[in-house]
Parts: C-alpha cells; structure tokens; sequence
C-alpha cells in the first residue's frame, strides 16, 4: 500500500543515504559490458527502460539503461526520473527523492560507479509497486 504522508528531507540527504546503502550492498556491482541488446538508438532504449520497469523486467531494464549510459548520458538521468515520477511517484516518495537526487549529482555517480548506481537503482525501482497516478494528473 503506498503511503499517505509525504515529508522530504533535502536531496543532500538522500544523496548520503544513496552513498551509504550501495557501499553496504552485499551483491557485486552489475557491469554493463553483459548485457549487449542491440537498440539502434537511444529513442527506442529510452523507451524501452521505462517500459521495462513498469513490467519489473530488470534485465531489459538494466540493458536499456547501459546503452543509454554509454550513447546519451544525460537522457538516461533525466528518464530514470521521469520513470519514477510516472510510474512509482507516490508509492515510495523516499525512493523517487533518491532518483532525483542520484540523477542531480554527476559527481556522487562517479564516485560510486555509474553502472553500480544504475543496477542499484533499477534494483529499488523494480522492488516498487506501481503507482500512476502521478501520471493520471495531466
């Protein structure tokens, strides 16, 4: 059941937080070189990442996300962001602060790997029930 009260703590918050839980994650970090899916262009990637987590697919999801990470960077930050906006915005707003936060912080994504912070991220999102009404407003 998605939760009913929303209070947000600063992004430098969630952005210590994000830093805490990747570095204590027991599992290795997931490495891109794997997952070779041939897109063809970011456009269908893009898509495919969302569409990919709103079915809980992670593999899909995380392949979408390398080939974005390494052909248009910045369209994959702004639509991880989108992606928990639309399609888990309420459910868990902790978790779309740390999104938003994530995709806001360059830096932080480079300290702890950004391949590592996807797979986690891809990780948090898909363990969310889906919430669209967020998307359902406009």
């Amino acid at each position: 059941m998605c939760s009913s009260s929303y209070h947000l703590a600063p992004l430098g918050y969630y952005r210590a937080v994000v830093k805490e839980e990747i570095a204590g994650a027991e599992h290795a970090a997931d490495v891109c070189g794997d997952r070779k899916i041939a897109f063809g262009d970011v456009h269908i990637a893009s898509s495919c990442l969302q569409k990919a987590l709103r079915r809980g697919d992670g593999d899909v999801a995380f392949a979408a996300g390398c080939y974005l990470l390494h052909h248009d960077e910045a369209r994959l930050w702004c639509r991880l962001v989108v992606c928990a906006f639309e399609d888990f915005g309420l459910c868990d707003v902790n978790v779309t602060a740390r999104v938003v936060a994530v995709a806001g912080s360059r830096s932080l994504r480079i300290v702890l790997g950004q391949e590592r912070v996807l797979g986690w991220l891809i990780a948090q999102l898909r363990a969310l029930p889906k919430d669209r009404r967020l998307d359902d407003l406009y």
